[in-house]
C-alpha cells in the first residue's frame, strides 16, 4: 500500500466492472475475452475482502461463454448484470453518487476507437449502433465527471482501467455519446488514476483468456506485496515488461497512464526518460520555489483573469494563440508569446496559470530553469527526445525572466520553426520586465516571440487587489476598507500582496507599538515599499526606543543578504558577516540579519536544498538595493557597492547570485545610473581581478556560468572585456575542459557589443583552430561568429575554412545530424551567408549521412531539411532521392512521413532521375491509402495534386483521394490546401476530366468558399474558379459558378484586398468584370483605389494589373472615374515607357475618350500613346493601344494637331498590319502554382480571340480603320489599306471572311487608282454569293453600290449582281438600302433602271409604314424630279408616310424632296409646317438647310444628307 492509499479498507471499496463481448450488428464484431477480464477483476476483489454487494459486474458474454460467466459470478457471490447502455448508465449516473466509500475500482474491457479529427476515445456499449442515442461512452467525459462533478466526490480515490483499442475508425462520429454530467476543471480533492492498455493510434490485443493488458495487470496486482489496496502506479513498468515477454501478446507493450492528480498523459509505455535538472514540470517548479510559490496557486490566492474575454493576456487566449498551427510559418510572427509588464505585475503567475491550463488541455508543459550556458541545440535535442514517437503531443516551453537565459533565441527560433514545419506542436511562453525588453530584442526575441502586455486597466487591477486583500489581509481589510487598502497598498499585484501581508502583520502589532501605518500617496507604490522596508529596518537605541531613521548598516546588510540568495542559510550569513567585518561595532551578525528578514517575511525557506532561503520576491532585493546603492535616487553609492562585492568574493554561488540580481536591477534603471553602475563594476573587476579569477577557478563549471552571466549583462559586460587579459584569458588558459571555454566564448560573442572586440574575436578563433577537429559543438561558436557585424573578408574566409574542417571531422557521424540540421535551416536573410562552397559541402555531407542512416526513423528530419535546402545537382540529387526512397520504403506507413513526402514532392530538381521522383509520388499515394482521410493529409494531397506531368492514372488516384478527404474534412480551414490544387489538376485534365469528379469538386469548392470567404487560402481557391474560362459542370453553368464565386471573392477583397501583398484575386475579379453587380463593382473599385497612392504619389510598376482592371470596370461614378484616370496617369508618367504599359494605356484611352473627360486627360493619353508606339508600335501588345487611338481623331497634343495625330495613328496601324511578327500569339507563362496562362492576360474578348486567330486580330483593326476614317485617309494610306484587305481576304471564302469585314466599308475610302479599284471590285465579286441567294449580302451590296453610284462607267457585273439579288430579295427590309443607293446611280445602265424602280415600288408596298422607307421615298422623288416624270402616286404615299413619321430623324429627306418636286407644290404649306415641327423635335440636327428650302426667295435649294444613309445592323 502506498501513502496515497493508506487507510483504505476492502469494506470501503466499490467496483464497477464492465466486459462487452457480444455486440449488435454493425462495424464492431463480437469480441471474445472481455468477460474474463471483468471476472478476473471480480475474483481478485473478492479474494481481498471486498463485499460482493459492493461490486457491479456488467457483462454481455458470447453465447458459448454465457453459462460459464453466470456460474463464476454466482460462485463469487456477485449478481450478473448486462453491459447495455441502460444498465451501465444507471449505475454510473444514479447509484455511484450515493455510494459512501474511499476507493472506486472501475474497469472496462471491450471495443474502443478514436474518432478521426476529434480524438474522442469512445467505448462501445453492448447494443451500440450508429446513429442511435447513447451508443458509446467517452473516456474524457468519464474522467472529467469523476474528477470534477461534485456528485462523485463522496469517493475520493478512483482507479480506472480501460482495456480497449485506441486506433482511429472511420465513421465513428455516427456513434453518439452517453454523456455524464461534468463540471469545469478546478482544483479538487478528488484523486484519480487512469490506465489505458495502449497508446493513441494502437490496437489492444486479447483472446479467449482476456486482454493481454488485463492479464498482465492482474498478475502484477496479485504478486504485489502489502495490504489492500495496492497502488497500480509502481506496477506499470512491470506490466510493460510482462507484456513484452508474453509470446502470445502481439500488442506493443505501451501503456498510457494518468497520475493520481489527473495530470496529462504520462506515456508510461515509452522507455523511461530522465530529464535534465533544468527541465521541470509545473509541479516541480512550484516545489523548487518553495515558500516563494505560496501565492502562485489558487489555493492560497485565486487568480483573476482580465474581464474582457478578448484580452490577449487571458490564459485561454494565450493558449489559443500558442495552439495556432500556422504560427511561425506563412508570415506568422513566431511560435511563442512574450509577456511584458512591470515588476510584480503578475507575469510569473500568468505563465503558471497558462501552463496549468495547457496541461489540462493535454499539453506537455516544461519549464526551463536557469541553466548557465544552455545552448539552443542542447535544448532542441531535449525537445526531440521529449516528443520522440509522439508526433501528436503538444509541447509548451516556459521561460520566466527571459533576459536571464543565455540562449541564442535566433538559433532556437530557426530550429523550432523547422520542427513545427515538420508537424511538431511546440510553442514557447516567456516573460520579461520592460527594462530588459531591449536586450532580449537584441538577442533575437522577435524571431521567436510575439509580445503581449499584461492587463493594466485600473478596474482589473482593483479587482485583483480586492481578491488579495480578502485572502491575505482580512483584518486590515475590515479595518481600512477596500478603497483605503487599495490606496495604501496600490494595485500592482505583487507589490499589493507584499504590502497587504505587511499591513496585516502591522495591525496585529498595533497594541504593542501603537503606530498604525500611515497611508502613502496612491501613485507612490514603490516609494511606499521603500518606506515599509526602511520602517522594518529601523533599529532601537540604547533606551529601547525606535529611531526615526533606519540603521544604514542594517539596511546594507539586509540588501547583501538578499543579493546572496537563493542559497543555503549558512552561506548567506557568512557573506553578511564578511560585510559586517568592515562595519565594526554595529552589534549585528549575519545570523541576526537573516533572522530579522525572516521575521519580517522578506526571506522565506526555499526548496532548492536543506536550510535554503530566498526572498519572497525579487522586488524586495530591488528595493533594498535602491536604499543601499541609490540612497538619494540620483547617483550610485560606490563604496557600498564595492563593499558588497568584496564580501561576496568568499563564495562563488553567492557571487553568481549577486551577479544575476545586479544585472536584473540595472535593467530597470535610467541610462545615467546604468552607465555609473557599469563604470563602478568595471573598476572593481580591474582591482579585484586576481581574487575573482581564483573564485571562478574554484569550481570551473560554475565559474563558466558566472562569466557567461557577466558578459551577457549590461552592467558587467564592459568590465569583463576591459579585464579580459587579467580575468577571462587566464581562466580559459587554466581550464582543462574545452567545452566550458567554448560555451563561454559562444555566449560572449553572442552578447558582446558590436563590433565584437578584437580580444574576444582572437580568443574565439584561436580556440576554434585548436578544437574544431575534436569538438562536435564547435559549430555553435562558428555560427555565433558568422552572425556578428563588421567582420572583414579574411575572418569570414577563416570561418568558412573552419566549417569545412568541422564537416570533414564530424559531418558523417551520427551525432552530427542535429548540428547539420541546424546548419541547413538557419540561413536567415539578414545573416551574412556562408561561402557557397560551405553550403554545398554541408549539403553533400548531410546527404551522405542521410543515406548512411536511412534505416533510422529520426533520419526523416534530416532528409526533409535537405529536400528543402540542398541545391540541385545530378549526382547529389540522385543520392538524396535514393535516401528518401529507402526511408520511405520502410516507414511510408508512418504518419510522420507526410513531411518528407511533402518536401520531396515540392522540390523542383531537373537533375534527378525521373524514376526516383515518380517512386516518391507513388509512396505518397500509398501513404494516402492509409492516412488519406486524416486532417493533416491535406499537405500531402496538396503536393501530389500540384505535381505536373505525372501519369494520368496516378493523377486520378490523387483526385479520388482528395474528394474522399473532402467528404470528411471539406468544411475545415485546411480544405483550402486541397481544393486549390484539386481544381488545378482537373483543369489540366480538361476536356478528359471525369464529369462526376469535376461536378463534385466545384460543388465542394463553392460550399467551402461561400461561408468561409476570409479563411486562410480562400483567395487561392476562389481565384481558381474565376480564372477557369469555360468551366461548367453537370449541375452548374459557367455564369452560375462565376456569379457564386464572386460573392466570397468580393468579401475577401473587402477584408484583405486593400493591404494584401497578393493582388491576383483582384485581377481575377476584374477579369470577370462583366459578371459583377453594380454594388460589387463599387466595392471592388474601392479596394483597387485604396491599394493605389493618391496623386501626387506614384504607383508601383507592379500595380499595372490593378490599374488596368480599375479602368475597365463599369459602371464607374464620375468621381471614381476621375480618380482612376488620375492614378493611371501617374502610373503612365512614371512607367509608361515599358512594354507592359499597354495594359494601362489601352484601358486609359478607352475610358478617357468619353466626351465629359477633361481635354488635358485625353491629351495626356494621346501623347504617351504616340510616344509608346514609336518604340513598341510593331509588337503584339500594340494592338490594345492602336485600336483605342482610333477614337482620338479630334485630339491634339502639344506638338501635333488633331489631323497629325490621326494620320500618325493610321500610319502606326498600317505598319503594324504589315509586320507579321506583330500578330503572333503571346507566349504563355507558368504562374507560381504551375498553371499556364497567357502573359499579362486581360479580359479582352477580342484579344483572347486574336490569340487563337491572328488574321482575325488584324481584320478587326482594319475594319475599324475603314469604318471610322475612310474619308480621312490619304490616297497612300487608302492604297495600303486596300492592299492589306486584299491580302487578308485572298483565297478565303465568304464564310471565312465573316459577316463584318473591311469590304463592307469600302464606300468610305477616297478615290483609288483604277487598277486598285478593279482589284477591289474583283475581290467583292468573288466574295458575293454565287447565284445571289444569300440575303446577308445586302450590307456588302449597299457598300459597293454607294461606292459606284457616282462612277462614269460602273462595273456592269456588279450592277447585274445587284439587280439579280433584288429579284430574289427585294421584299426584305435590308433591300431598301440597296434600292436607295441603286436609284441614285448617276450612270445607271438603262437595262437596270426600270427593274430598280419596279423593285422600289414593290418594296414600298410592303414597308411603306417603316421608318426606313424614308430613304427609298426620297430616292424615288429625286429620281422623278431629275427625270421630269409625273407623279405616279409617290407624293401621296410620301405624305401618308409623313403623317406618321414626320418627326423621325430621316423625315427631313422626304420633306425636302417633296418641297423641290413640282407636283407636290400644292402641299408646300403643309410641308413647311412639317419642317418647323421637325426642326423643333431634332434640335441637334442641322435644320438650316431644310428651312432654306422654304425661303421666300423661292430659290430652289437641294438639301442633301449631311451623312450617308446608315448601314443596317
Amino acid at each position: 500500500m502506498s501513502a496515497e492509499l493508506s487507510g483504505i479498507t476492502p469494506e470501503r471499496t466499490r467496483a464497477i466492472l464492465v466486459g462487452v463481448e457480444a455486440y449488435a450488428p454493425g462495424p464492431f464484431p463480437d469480441l471474445p475475452g472481455p468477460a474474463q477480464d471483468a471476472l478476473g477483476h471480480a475474483r481478485r476483489l473478492r479474494e481481498n475482502g471486498v463485499p460482493g454487494d459492493h461490486i457491479r459486474l456488467c457483462v454481455s458474454p458470447l453465447d458459448h461463454h454465457r453459462e460459464q460467466t453466470a456460474a463464476t459470478a454466482d460462485e463469487l457471490g456477485i449478481p450478473l448484470l448486462g453491459a447495455d447502455y441502460g444498465t451501465v448508465h444507471r449505475i454510473i449516473a444514479e447509484e455511484l453518487p450515493e455510494w459512501d466509500a474511499d476507493l472506486l475500482w472501475l474497469t472496462w474491457s471491450g471495443h474502443g476507437a478514436i474518432t478521426p479529427g476529434s480524438h474522442r476515445h469512445l467505448l462501445i456499449h453492448e447494443a451500440g449502433r450508429p446513429y442511435e442515442d447513447a451508443a458509446a461512452l467517452c473516456t474524457d467525459n468519464l474522467q472529467s465527471a469523476l474528477l470534477y462533478n461534485p456528485r462523485y466526490q463522496r469517493i475520493r480515490h478512483k482507479v480506472v482501467s480501460i482495456d480497449a483499442c485506441r486506433n482511429q475508425v472511420e465513421n465513428l462520429d455516427a456513434f453518439s455519446e452517453n454523456r455524464i454530467g461534468t463540471a469545469p476543471p478546478t482544483r479538487t480533492t478528488s484523486r484519480l488514476l487512469l490506465m489505458h492498455a495502449t497508446q493513441d493510434g494502437d490496437i489492444s490485443y486479447g483472446d479467449d483468456r482476456g486482454g493481454a493488458f488485463t492479464r498482465a495487470l492482474l498478475a502484477e496486482l496479485t504478486a504485489a506485496e502489502g495490504p489492500w489496496p495496492p497502488d497500480p502506479r509502481p506496477l506499470i513498468e512491470h506490466v510493460r515488461a510482462r507484456m513484452a515477454a508474453d509470446p502470445d501478446a502481439p500488442q506493443i507493450p505501451a501503456i498510457d497512464a494518468r497520475t493520481w492528480d489527473a495530470e496529462p498523459l504520462h506515456y508510461a509505455g515509452y522507455r523511461p526518460r530522465t530529464r535534465p535538472s533544468w527541465l521541470l514540470t509545473t509541479d516541480a517548479v512550484l516545489r523548487r520555489l518553495g515558500n516563494r510559490a505560496t501565492y502562485l496557486t489558487n489555493d492560497a490566492l485565486p487568480y483573476v483573469v482580465p474581464e474582457d474575454p478578448e484580452h490577449p493576456a487571458r490564459p485561454e487566449n494565450l493558449l489559443a494563440r500558442l495552439d495556432e498551427p500556422g504560427r511561425g510559418r506563412l508570415g506568422a510572427p513566431g511560435c511563442g508569446l512574450l509577456l511584458t509588464g512591470l515588476a510584480g505585475a503578475g507575469k510569473t503567475r500568468t505563465c503558471l496559470e497558462t501552463a496549468r491550463l495547457a496541461e489540462r488541455s493535454g499539453w506537455q508543459v516544461l519549464h526551463i530553469q536557469q541553466a548557465g550556458a544552455l545552448s539552443a541545440r542542447v535544448l532542441f535535442e531535449e525537445i526531440q527526445e521529449e516528443l520522440k514517437d509522439r508526433q501528436e503531443q503538444k509541447l509548451l516551453l516556459v521561460l520566466d525572466y527571459l533576459d536571464q537565459y543565455s540562449l541564442d533565441l535566433r538559433e532556437l527560433a530557426d530550429l523550432l520553426h523547422a520542427e513545427r514545419a515538420e508537424g511538431a506542436r511546440v510553442a514557447c511562453l516567456a516573460s520579461v520586465r520592460p527594462g530588459a525588453l531591449a536586450d532580449v530584442r537584441k538577442n533575437g526575441s522577435r524571431t521567436l516571440f510575439e509580445e503581449v502586455e499584461l492587463e493594466q486597466d485600473q478596474t482589473h487591477l482593483l479587482t485583483v487587489a480586492a481578491g488579495i486583500f480578502k485572502k491575505v489581509a482580512p483584518n486590515a481589510l475590515a479595518a481600512w476598507g477596500p478603497e483605503k487598502m487599495a490606496e495604501i497598498c496600490g494595485t500592482r499585484p505583487m507589490l499589493t500582496l507584499l504590502l497587504a501581508l505587511a499591513f496585516e502583520g502591522a495591525l496585529d502589532q498595533q497594541d504593542r507599538h501603537g503606530d498604525r501605518p500611515a497611508a502613502p500617496p496612491p501613485a507612490d507604490l514603490v516609494d511606499w515599499l521603500n518606506h515599509r522596508t526602511r520602517r522594518d529596518l529601523v533599529a532601537a537605541d540604547s533606551a529601547g526606543d525606535r529611531r526615526r531613521e533606519p540603521d544604514p548598516v542594517l539596511v546594507h546588510a539586509s540588501a547583501l543578504a538578499t543579493l546572496a540568495c537563493v542559497q543555503e542559510r549558512g552561506a548567506v550569513e557568512d557573506a553578511v558577516d564578511r560585510f559586517l567585518e568592515t562595519r565594526p561595532g554595529t552589534g549585528h551578525t549575519g545570523e541576526s540579519i537573516v533572522d530579522n528578514l525572516e521575521a519580517l517575511g522578506w526571506l522565506v525557506a526555499a526548496a532548492d536544498g536543506p536550510d535554503t532561503i530566498d526572498t519572497i520576491h525579487d522586488i524586495v532585493t530591488d528595493q533594498l538595493l535602491e536604499q543601499s546603492c541609490l540612497p538619494q535616487a540620483l547617483t550610485v553609492d560606490t563604496p557600498v557597492l564595492r563593499a558588497f562585492l568584496d564580501a561576496l568574493l568568499g563564495d562563488l554561488t553567492g557571487f553568481r547570485r549577486a551577479v544575476a540580481h545586479l544585472s536584473r536591477w540595472t535593467h530597470d534603471q535610467n541610462d545615467h545610473v546604468r552607465k555609473k553602475l557599469g563604470t563602478t563594476l568595471s573598476k572593481w573587476l580591474a582591482r579585484r581581478a586576481e581574487d575573482v579569477l581564483a573564485l571562478l577557478l574554484s569550481t570551473p563549471d560554475q565559474g563558466m556560468r558566472t562569466i557567461v552571466s557577466m558578459i551577457s549583462a549590461t552592467p558587467w559586460q564592459q568590465g569583463v572585456l576591459d579585464t579580459w587579459a587579467a580575468l577571462a584569458a587566464p581562466w580559459i588558459a587554466a581550464t582543462t575542459q574545452p567545452a566550458l571555454v567554448r560555451a563561454l566564448l559562444t555566449d560572449a560573442i553572442r552578447n558582446s557589443p558590436r563590433p565584437v572586440p578584437t580580444v574576444l574575436l582572437d580568443q574565439a578563433r584561436a580556440w576554434l583552430d585548436a578544437h574544431t577537429p575534436t569538438d562536435l559543438d564547435a559549430l555553435q561558436l562558428i555560427s555565433a561568429l558568422r552572425r556578428t557585424d563588421g567582420l572583414d573578408n579574411d575572418v569570414r574566409a577563416h570561418l568558412d575554412a573552419l566549417t569545412h574542417v568541422w564537416l570533414d571531422a564530424h559531418g558523417t557521424t551520427r551525432e552530427a545530424r542535429y548540428a547539420l540540421l541546424a546548419l541547413l535551416t538557419t540561413q536567415r536573410d539578414e545573416d551574412p551567408a556562408a561561402d557557397p562552397t560551405v553550403i554545398d559541402h554541408a549539403a553533400r555531407t548531410a546527404i551522405a549521412l542521410a543515406q548512411q542512416l536511412s534505416g533510422e526513423p529520426d533520419t526523416e528530419r534530416l532528409i526533409t531539411a535537405l529536400m528543402r535546402t540542398a541545391p540541385p545537382d545530378e549526382d547529389d540529387s540522385d543520392l538524396l532521392y535514393t535516401a528518401a526512397r529507402d526511408w520511405l520504403y520502410q516507414y511510408r506507413g508512418r504518419e510522420r512521413a507526410t513531411f518528407l513526402l511533402s518536401a520531396a514532392l515540392r522540390r523542383r530538381d531537373p537533375e534527378v532521375r525521373p524514376g526516383l521522383v515518380e517512386q516518391t509520388a507513388r509512396y505518397a499515394l500509398d501513404w494516402l491509402d492509409i492516412h488519406g482521410r486524416k486532417e493533416k493529409a491535406c499537405f500531402v494531397l496538396h503536393d501530389v495534386l500540384s505535381r505536373r506531368g505525372q501519369p494520368s492514372t496516378m493523377e486520378k488516384r490523387a483526385i479520388d483521394h482528395a474528394l474522399t478527404w473532402l467528404t470528411r474534412n471539406g468544411t475545415t480551414t485546411q480544405a483550402s490546401f486541397v481544393l486549390q490544387p484539386l481544381l488545378q489538376a482537373l483543369r489540366r485534365q480538361r476536356p478528359a476530366a471525369d464529369p462526376d469528379d469535376l461536378t463534385e469538386a466545384v460543388n465542394r469548392t463553392l460550399a467551402w468558399a461561400e461561408p468561409n470567404p476570409t479563411e486562410p487560402g480562400a483567395d487561392f481557391v476562389i481565384r481558381r474558379l474565376l480564372q477557369w474560362q469555360g468551366l461548367s459542370t453537370r449541375d452548374l453553368s459557367e455564369s452560375t459558378i462565376v456569379r457564386r464565386a464572386l460573392v466570397p471573392a468580393v468579401a475577401w477583397l473587402d477584408a484583405f484586398g486593400s493591404d494584401a501583398d497578393d493582388d491576383r484575386l483582384l485581377k481575377a475579379v476584374f477579369f470577370r468584370m462583366q459578371d459583377l453587380t453594380q454594388q460589387q463593382t463599387e466595392r471592388v473599385t474601392a479596394v483597387a483605389l485604396n491599394r493605389l497612392p493618391e496623386p501626387p504619389g506614384t504607383p508601383q510598376e507592379s500595380d499595372r494589373h490593378i490599374i488596368s482592371g480599375l479602368l475597365r470596370a463599369r459602371p464607374l461614378s464620375p468621381a471614381t472615374q476621375q480618380s482612376a484616370l488620375a492614378r493611371a496617369a501617374a502610373w503612365l508618367t512614371a512607367h509608361g515607357t515599358c512594354l507592359e504599359a499597354s495594359l494601362v494605356l489601352g484601358p486609359y484611352l478607352l475610358l478617357a475618350q468619353e466626351e465629359d473627360t477633361p481635354t488635358d486627360t485625353r491629351k495626356t493619353g494621346a501623347t504617351i500613346a504616340l510616344e509608346w508606339l514609336r518604340t513598341y508600335g510593331r509588337t503584339p501588345q500594340a494592338f490594345a493601344v492602336l485600336r483605342k487611338m482610333l477614337f482620338y481623331w479630334k485630339v491634339a497634343t502639344d506638338t501635333l494637331d488633331a489631323g497629325q495625330v490621326m494620320h500618325t495613328t493610321i500610319d502606326h496601324i498600317l505598319d503594324w498590319l504589315e509586320d507579321p511578327e506583330a500578330h503572333r500569339p503571346r507566349p504563355t507563362v507558368t504562374d507560381d502554382t504551375g498553371d499556364e496562362e497567357p502573359a499579362e492576360r486581360t479580359p479582352d474578348d477580342t484579344e483572347a480571340e486574336a490569340t487563337a486567330d491572328p488574321d482575325n486580330y488584324r481584320r478587326q483593326v482594319l475594319l475599324r480603320v475603314l469604318f471610322r476614317f475612310g474619308e480621312r485617309l490619304t490616297t497612300e494610306q487608302a492604297q495600303r489599306a486596300v492592299d492589306n484587305a486584299l491580302r487578308y481576304y485572298r483565297d478565303q471564302s465568304r464564310d471565312a471572311i465573316g459577316d463584318d469585314n473591311a469590304l463592307h466599308y469600302v464606300h468610305r475610302l477616297p478615290p483609288l487608282p483604277p487598277e486598285t479599284e478593279q482589284r477591289l471590285l474583283r475581290q467583292i465579286r468573288r466574295v458575293l454569293t454565287p447565284g445571289m441567294t444569300d440575303p446577308g449580302d445586302a450590307r456588302l451590296l449597299q457598300a459597293v453600290v454607294r461606292r459606284l453610284r457616282s462612277a462614269e462607267n460602273p462595273d456592269p457585273r456588279i450592277v447585274v449582281r445587284v439587280v439579280n439579288w433584288l429579284d430574289q430579295h427585294h421584299r426584305i427590309p435590308q433591300a431598301g438600302f440597296v434600292i436607295c443607293h441603286l436609284i441614285q446611280f448617276e450612270n445607271l445602265p438603262p437595262d437596270a433602271a426600270q427593274p430598280t424602280l419596279t423593285h422600289a415600288r414593290n418594296w414600298l408596298k410592303i414597308h411603306a409604314d417603316a421608318q426606313e422607307a424614308a430613304y427609298v421615298l426620297a430616292a424615288l422623288l429625286r429620281h422623278m424630279e431629275r427625270a421630269g416624270t409625273p407623279d405616279d402616286g409617290t407624293v401621296g404615299q410620301s405624305l401618308d408616310w409623313l403623317t406618321e413619321h414626320r418627326l423621325s430623324p430621316p423625315a427631313w429627306r422626304v420633306i425636302s424632296r417633296l418641297a423641290d418636286y413640282v407636283p407636290a407644290a400644292e402641299h408646300r404649306a403643309t410641308l413647311h409646317q412639317y419642317a418647323v415641327e421637325w426642326a423643333e423635335a431634332n434640335p441637334d440636327c442641322d435644320s438650316d438647310r431644310l428651312m432654306a428650302t422654304f425661303a421666300e426667295s423661292g430659290e430652289a435649294t437641294s438639301c442633301t444628307s449631311p451623312e450617308p444613309a446608315p448601314t443596317p445592323r
